[in-house]
């Protein structure tokens, strides 16, 4: 079992491989309120905000409302735009994209009207988090070890010998499919994960050769080994 963070052994690999983020656009979060007030002020609209004005007032401020409309709709993206339109993103060449996920996204973007570029900004933004989420959890495995190290069941001086103990025990009872998704996920870095294999490994007696007139072990199921042997019941 080797220390080296890098490798894939299911106790001292690192974090594994960034998971395939799919691209989506981030959450919006709602607009602020912008004032202390909880309610609206008197005379003012609960849904629009303030009152609609009267007279010679309303006029103008209709007329104002038609010159912002028209700007809001010069500075609205095209419409019309399907998601076949869109030319392929720019992405990082060592993250995977669910193809199904990302027809979505541009499903999405065309519904909105957003220019490639525009869309490209929100891909860029989903990259980022998924980039700060992968380091983030190799940070957390990282942590893991060193905890690790300095447990006081197994870890100290003797720690590289607690390893093999712990490898020996998870070799006897762990499938490949268990030690595969212990790498994959950094979970076998951590503390807990590695002191039950250890204490499993333990109770098996080291491997060496038979000795003439040796008896076998009586069988026992594994239900009573977790119950006997490791949780001490």
């Amino acid at each position: 079992m080797s220390e080296d963070l890098t490798h894939a052994d299911p106790f001292l690999s690192a974090a594994g491989s960034a998971a395939a983020a799919a691209v989506s656009g981030p959450e919006v979060p709602p607009a602020s309120a912008g004032g202390a007030s909880s309610g609206p002020a008197p005379g003012a609209s609960a849904v629009g905000g303030a009152a609609a004005p009267s007279g010679p007032a309303a006029g103008a401020a209709v007329a104002g409302s038609d010159a912002a409309g028209s700007a809001a709709g010069a500075a609205t993206p095209a419409q019309g735009l399907t998601p076949e339109a869109y030319q392929p993103f720019t992405l990082p060449q060592d993250m995977a994209v669910d193809d199904g996920l990302l027809g979505r996204f541009r499903s999405v973007a065309a519904g909105l009207g957003l220019t490639q570029q525009q869309a490209q900004q929100l891909v860029d933004l989903r990259v980022e988090q998924a980039r700060q989420e992968a380091e983030a959890h190799t940070a957390c495995s990282r942590q893991w070890v060193e905890q690790a190290r300095r447990d006081p069941e197994f870890g100290g001086a003797g720690f590289q010998t607690a390893l093999a103990v712990a490898d020996r025990g998870l070799a006897a009872f762990a499938t490949p499919d268990l030690r595969t998704l212990l790498d994959h996920t950094g979970l076998g870095n951590h503390p807990e994960v590695i002191r039950l294999a250890y204490r499993i490994g333990r109770t098996l007696a080291e491997p060496g050769p038979v000795q003439p007139g040796a008896v076998p072990a009586e069988a026992m199921s594994t239900a009573d080994f977790y119950a006997r042997e490791v949780f001490g019941s």
